[in-house]
């Protein structure tokens, strides 16, 4: 497979339970990581998220990964990027993980294909289903690891958003931002971009991201999102 290459790095996605997607894209553009000084990305597989993450900030970037494959990929990745300073990957889930330190911004594109048909593949299976990391969990060891001013940032299917929501909220957070994605302007959101902090905060829904056109092409606003990262 040919590694994805976009203006300033580019991704080997061959081993990775899960390859370069639209939603790692949107996610590590849309967030905002400038001025934190360390990012924690939850499951990284090839490190696509991390690595934007680097490229949109100065922060220390820690990607964490279960996946033995995934990681070793990802820091083949880091190791081939401008930021290769700045970008470690481990072989850890967030249950384990626990350093000497809390971030600022935690970024996760989570498992979330709970009770929908099941991959043959292992692997993808333990990446995109909430088998091991279910929303209670992932929200609960997040809070554990933020900053008290730190904000979570996360990408889902839009019909998963009240349950994510609802699962932060019991371990202390709330949402602040919420960006639905649409494929086309006449289409239901498919994804939400979801922005949250510690405590209690009013949530601001943003006008859609219309990913495409009628015709097919990148819509204007998708094009400026993303006019740093692709080619």
């Amino acid at each position: 497979m040919e590694p994805f290459r976009f203006k300033a790095f580019s991704v080997q996605h061959h081993a990775s339970t899960m390859k370069v997607g639209t939603d790692a894209v949107l996610l590590g553009a849309w967030s905002a990581v400038k001025g934190a000084q360390r990012i924690l990305d939850i499951g990284t597989g090839c490190g696509l998220i991390a690595l934007i993450a680097a490229q949109r900030s100065t922060a220390l970037v820690d990607a964490i990964e279960p996946d033995e494959a995934s990681v070793q990929e990802a820091a083949e990745n880091f190791a081939s990027s401008p930021w290769p300073e700045r970008l470690t990957a481990y072989p850890a889930s967030v249950q384990d993980w626990d350093p000497p330190y809390r971030y600022p911004h935690i970024l996760s594109n989570p498992p979330y294909f709970s009770g929908q048909l099941r991959s043959p593949v292992p692997g993808r299976n333990k990446a995109r289903h909430a088998t091991d990391l279910d929303p209670e969990t992932l929200a609960r060891h997040c809070l554990r690891l933020l900053a008290p001013n730190g904000r979570v940032s996360l990408v889902l299917p839009f019909s998963l958003i009240p349950r994510f929501s609802q699962a932060f909220r019991l371990a202390g957070a709330t949402p602040v931002i919420l960006k639905p994605v649409k494929n086309r302007h006449d289409l239901a959101p498919a994804l939400g971009l979801l922005e949250l902090r510690p405590g209690t905060h009013i949530l601001q829904e943003e006008s859609p991201l219309i990913l495409h056109d009628g015709q097919g092409a990148r819509s204007p606003e998708y094009a400026d999102l993303t006019r740093e990262l692709y080619l």
